[in-house]
């Protein structure tokens, strides 16, 4: 059996989740999400730049691929899409892994 729910999730939390993208994907990326001026970027059509360090190559981060990646953490990371939707305790980790998603459509680096 298979149930689909719709959730809604306000800005402040897009924000929140965007700040800890920020800081959990330091390891890889340069993308200043986590100062709210850019995070805010994201959510509209200027977008925020994320550069991957690892490939040397930069992405534009708006927000179809903001919700794209909520959607693919949703399906392959259920318990980051649970940790920061339902019960909203997530830390860096879940940033990382939404960011990835929403870039990658997976999680290439770890």
């Amino acid at each position: 059996m298979k149930i689909n729910i719709t959730y809604q999730i306000s800005e402040q939390q897009l924000l929140n989740l965007l700040d800890t993208a920020g800081r959990g994907s330091r390891y890889w990326s340069n993308s200043r999400l986590e100062y709210e001026s850019e995070a805010k970027k994201a959510l509209t059509l200027v977008g925020a730049v994320v550069k991957d360090e690892e490939a040397k190559k930069g992405y534009v981060l708006r927000p179809d691929m903001v919700e794209k990646g909520l959607k693919i953490m949703a399906k392959k990371y259920p318990q980051h899409f649970i940790d920061f939707a339902i019960r909203e305790d997530y830390d860096d980790t879940t940033g990382d892994v939404f960011l990835q998603c929403a870039l990658f459509n997976e999680v290439i680096y770890s």
